[in-house]
């Protein structure tokens, strides 16, 4: 059972600014908010928010988290459930009931709300067939904001989303979009999915600045962050400013 652990008590959407006016417009600035430790030792990020450089773009980090599952079928198609509204705390069942069913999340109500705001996720046995691994997703603006891949069948996923962002900018970055999983290319790594029960969509290879945290609890009422470049270092700079 894999574990996010992450700090909570979020009230309310908190809008975010991002100002790359100041350093060109051919790469891209990525915002993400977990990593994963798969298929290598290293860490892989994944992409929830993808904005050209070059740009002031104004986005949402919203309170509201949603659940959901997606997976392989046989042919390498990745089939995705619709995404529930989910509360923090709360416990969910993955149910397929055969193997031609995509399958169904329901909120198990015998389940009471869990005081450390953690999401429970169940990939139920079914009665009729041996059940189907699956990637259990949370997600934020209807995009991909962290993933427990590989869930097990009679296992649970416990996730908790966390209030801090990171900023990078990503140069050569045409395969770079919502919701991929990347890797820094100074750990050089480029893995793929191995097979259809690996269910680990591509990993692809970015290189990147260095990350940027920003700790939103710092910022209830919203933050503009500011990216420019050293000339003399070509180190890129972050800076931010808390909205009144």
């Amino acid at each position: 059972m894999w574990q996010i652990r992450a700090m909570s008590g979020m009230t309310k959407d908190i809008p975010i600014t991002l100002d790359s006016t100041a350093v060109g417009n051919h790469m891209k600035i990525v915002v993400f908010g977990s990593k994963l430790s798969v298929v290598t030792s290293q860490d892989i990020n994944i992409a929830w928010q993808v904005i050209p450089s070059g740009s002031v773009a104004s986005f949402q980090y919203p309170y509201e988290t949603n659940i959901g599952v997606y997976y392989y079928s046989g042919s390498n198609k990745i089939l995705v459930l619709s995404q529930v509204a989910a509360a923090p705390g709360t416990t969910w069942d993955y149910l397929a009931k055969s193997s031609d069913e995509e399958g169904t999340i329901k909120l198990d109500q015998s389940v009471g709300t869990r005081s450390d705001g953690m999401y429970a996720i169940l990939n139920q046995k079914p009665d009729a067939w041996s059940g189907r691994l699956v990637n259990v997703g949370l997600y934020k603006d209807s995009k991909l904001f962290m993933v427990e891949p590989s869930v097990g069948v009679d296992t649970y996923a416990e996730m908790t989303v966390s209030n801090k962002l990171y900023f990078a900018v990503v140069v050569h970055s045409d395969s770079i979009t919502n919701g991929k999983m990347f890797v820094p290319s100074f750990v050089n790594v480029f893995a793929k999915q191995n097979s259809a029960n690996t269910i680990l969509p591509e990993v692809l290879e970015a290189q990147v600045s260095q990350l940027k945290e920003v700790d939103l609890n710092q910022y209830p009422n919203g933050v503009t962050v500011t990216i420019t470049q050293d000339r003399s270092t070509l180190r890129f700079i972050f800076d931010m400013k808390a909205t009144k």
